[in-house]
């Protein structure tokens, strides 16, 4: 499944039907999607103040009181198909992201052993990551300081593109002024929040379907549902390497 691989290949492989091989292939992604939560969770008590551990040595000069690292990356899928009339539809153009490409955004939270924390995908690809962090539901409890996400005096790390809170540290923007004590922060910030571009790129890596993902629905919930099934499957299977 993680391949480009057709189920006519995966028939001729098996020497089974297409059809069962859409079976079998639906029913691992729905049952990797119920172990999910298992795996892909966020720590609490200690195992929070084990990952903060962690965090502080992963350099010699590491950003202090770090649980997390935030990131989002673009799948590429089909857009909707305007010619089709059974479906409600829907505006394709939100689809297209800066580069005019068609996808949808994935948000993961990655820990200091490019574990996984929190995954959240679906929106459409023209959609900022900002907005795509506020919508989300880990976004919104970090962003109105609830006190049971994080550790007292710890934070997620994310780039220029998050707003900045007292959870969510992001490094100062360089207009080509910044004093050393800035550009100091920006580094140590960046070597920190480095954790996560490496988790994507593993996963990218390790998981090809994901350069391309051929989901061909109108409805954005489905197009959300499909990706997230997807997505949840890669995600355990990377965690469940990385822990081997």
């Amino acid at each position: 499944m993680a391949n480009c691989e057709t189920h006519r290949q995966i028939g001729n492989r098996f020497n089974i039907a297409d059809s069962t091989s859409h079976k079998v292939v639906l029913n691992c992604l729905n049952n990797m999607k119920e172990l999910s939560g298992k795996f892909i969770r966020w720590p609490r008590g200690q195992e929070a103040i084990i990952t903060v551990q962690k965090f502080n040595c992963l350099r010699p000069n590491a950003f202090p009181g770090v649980l997390g690292a935030v990131d989002g990356c673009h799948i590429s899928i089909l857009a909707p198909w305007e010619k089709r009339t059974v479906m409600e539809k829907l505006d394709r153009n939100m689809f297209y992201n800066r580069k005019q490409v068609p996808s949808v955004l994935l948000q993961g939270i990655v820990d200091s052993d490019l574990k996984f924390i929190e995954v959240f995908s679906g929106w459409p690809g023209s959609s900022h990551d900002a907005r795509v962090f506020r919508r989300s539901l880990i976004g919104q409890k970090l962003l109105s300081h609830d006190l049971s996400i994080l550790p007292e005096n710890c934070h997620i790390l994310g780039d220029g593109a998050y707003p900045l809170s007292e959870n969510v540290m992001i490094p100062y923007r360089d207009n080509g002024n910044l004093t050393l004590a800035q550009k100091h922060f920006n580094r140590c910030l960046s070597s920190s929040r480095v954790v996560v571009e490496q988790a994507f790129g593993k996963l990218y890596c390790r998981f090809r379907k994901l350069k391309h993902m051929d989901v061909y629905h109108k409805s954005l919930q489905l197009v959300a549902y499909i990706t997230y099934v997807s997505i949840c499957k890669t995600i355990l299977m990377l965690t469940l390497i990385l822990q081997s």
